[in-house]
């Protein structure tokens, strides 16, 4: 509502939320053929590292309308990370068991769509809605820790 308050409006945001839509789709498009061609880990990785530095950059950001650019930058990130994470999820696993490893993803995915808003809101409540942003900074630095020992480098494919 803030936004609203500031001279913003219900068509306008109608519009900045379609593009959104239409650029993450562009995006996970995009991002799928890349963990192919580069392999999934090093995909992964680049992925995590500009999530997490671009929300440095939007918590760090003196103004609102400073947000746009490091945004962008978290949402190409995140479409990056997000079809690699499946890939490594098929490969990591024996088919017997590939069923209940991507429930068990698809089930986090759902727990955190569902808990996000509520730590999100509190955050904002409570600290400020920096404190979002600078909640992402240490979940991928261990994930880049973790991941950087358990996934092994998916060879490039040679198109022809």
């Amino acid at each position: 509502m803030t936004w609203l308050a500031s001279g913003g409006s219900f068509p306008r945001a109608r519009a900045v939320k379609a593009s959104r839509a239409a650029s993450r789709t562009w995006r996970m498009r995009a991002s799928t053929p890349s963990a192919g061609c580069f392999g999934r880990r090093r995909i992964f990785l680049v992925g995590l590292w500009m999530f997490t530095l671009s929300s440095l950059a939007c918590g760090l950001a003196p103004a609102g309308g400073m947000l746009t650019g490091p945004r962008t930058v978290r949402g190409v990130g995140a479409a990056l990370m997000l079809p690699a994470t499946l890939s490594i999820v098929t490969d990591a696993f024996p088919a017997s068991e590939r069923g209940k490893a991507m429930g068990t993803w698809a089930g986090v995915s759902a727990l955190a769509l569902a808990v996000g808003p509520v730590v999100g809101g509190l955050l904002t409540e409570q600290v400020s809605w920096r404190g979002i942003l600078y909640l992402n900074i240490p979940v991928p630095e261990g994930a880049v820790a973790a991941r950087h020992a358990a996934l092994r480098q998916s060879p490039a494919h040679v198109a022809g």
